[in-house]
C-alpha cells in the first residue's frame, strides 16, 4: 500500500482525502496531513472523520526528515508549488500537485528539472482530461472530426472562493486563469496532441491590473492548429 501524505487541507485538499480515505484510490491510502494550524487541522479531521492513523506533522520539512510518506500531494496555494516540488523530489518521492505548477515559466521550468534529476514522478492535478466524456472525445476525435484545425474552450463558473487567497491575491497570481482557464488550456494540448509555440501565445485579462475575473488566451499549437480558451467568474 504506497502511504500517500497531504500537504494542504483547504477545499482541494479535502476533496484529495475523501478519495484517499474513501478507497476510490486503488493502492493508496493516506498516512499523514500537513497541518500548520492545529484548529483548521482539528476542523479537518472532524469534517472528514479522519482516522487517528493517520499522521500531523506541522510542515512539509517535518513530514520528509520522518520518512512517514511514499508519495506526496501538494494542495497548497498556487505560489508554493513550485518550491515545494523541488523539497519533494529532492528526497525522491512522486508528487501530484494541484494547478498551476508555478506562477512563472522559469520557476516551472526549475521545478521539472529537479524531478527529472531525481528520476521521480511528477504531475499536475489536471483531472478533467480524464473525465469519461473528454476520454471518449480523445478516443473518437480521429474517425468524427479528422485533423483538428481549431478548438475553442469556454468556461463560465461562480467561485465560491470570494474570499480565498486566490481572489485576495494571497500566495497566487491568477484568479480566472487559475482556476478555470489552465484546465481548458490543458485539454487543448491533449485535443491538440501537441505542445503550443511558445512565440504563438496572447492573453488578455479582465481587468487588466489586479486579480483577473476574465481570460482570454489563444496560442498556436506545434502541429498549426489554433486553440482559443475564454473562462470567467460569473458573481453577481
Amino acid at each position: 500500500m504506497v502511504r500517500v501524505a497531504l500537504v494542504g487541507i483547504g477545499d482541494a485538499g479535502k476533496h484529495h482525502a475523501r478519495a484517499l480515505l474513501g478507497g476510490t484510490v486503488a493502492g493508496a491510502e493516506l498516512a499523514a496531513i500537513v497541518v500548520r494550524d492545529a484548529a483548521k487541522g482539528a476542523a479537518f479531521r472532524a469534517e472528514l472523520q479522519v482516522p487517528v492513523a493517520v499522521r500531523d506533522f506541522p510542515s512539509l520539512e517535518a513530514l520528509l526528515a520522518a520518512r512517514a510518506c511514499d508519495a506526496v500531494v501538494l494542495a497548497t496555494p498556487d505560489g508554493a508549488h513550485a518550491e515545494q516540488v523541488e523539497v519533494v523530489v529532492a528526497h525522491g518521492l512522486p508528487v501530484l500537485v494541484e494547478k498551476p505548477l508555478a506562477l512563472t515559466a522559469e520557476a516551472g521550468a526549475r521545478a521539472i528539472d529537479a524531478a527529472r534529476r531525481a528520476n521521480v514522478h511528477l504531475q499536475v492535478g489536471y483531472q478533467l482530461r480524464y473525465h469519461p466524456a473528454h476520454r471518449r472525445m480523445r478516443a473518437e476525435q480521429r474517425e468524427r472530426i479528422g485533423a483538428l484545425r481549431t478548438i475553442h474552450l469556454r468556461w463560465a463558473w461562480p467561485d465560491p472562493a470570494v474570499d480565498g487567497w486566490r481572489a485576495q491575491g494571497r500566495g497566487a497570481r491568477f484568479w480566472s486563469l487559475a482556476a478555470l482557464g489552465t484546465h481548458c488550456i490543458d485539454l487543448a494540448l491533449l485535443f491538440g496532441g501537441a505542445l503550443p509555440e511558445k512565440r504563438r501565445v496572447a492573453a488578455i485579462l479582465e481587468p487588466a491590473s489586479g486579480i483577473d475575473r476574465g481570460a482570454e488566451v489563444s496560442f498556436a499549437l506545434g502541429n498549426g492548429a489554433a486553440a482559443h480558451v475564454s473562462v470567467a467568474l460569473t458573481h453577481r
